[in-house]
């Protein structure tokens, strides 16, 4: 079995790409750099 992608996606730190910010989209977590929220990426 080839691990190799799980142990990848395990080592990611999710604050490289989540950020929160109190003026933009009310505080709500967003993807880093873009005015997406979270909940809108994983609603889709």
């Amino acid at each position: 079995m080839n691990f190799g992608k799980m142990e990848l996606v395990l080592n990611m730190n999710y604050r490289n790409y989540i950020t929160i910010e109190p003026n933009k989209r009310g505080g709500k977590p967003c993807v880093r750099g873009l005015r997406i929220t979270v909940y809108e990426v994983l609603n889709i």
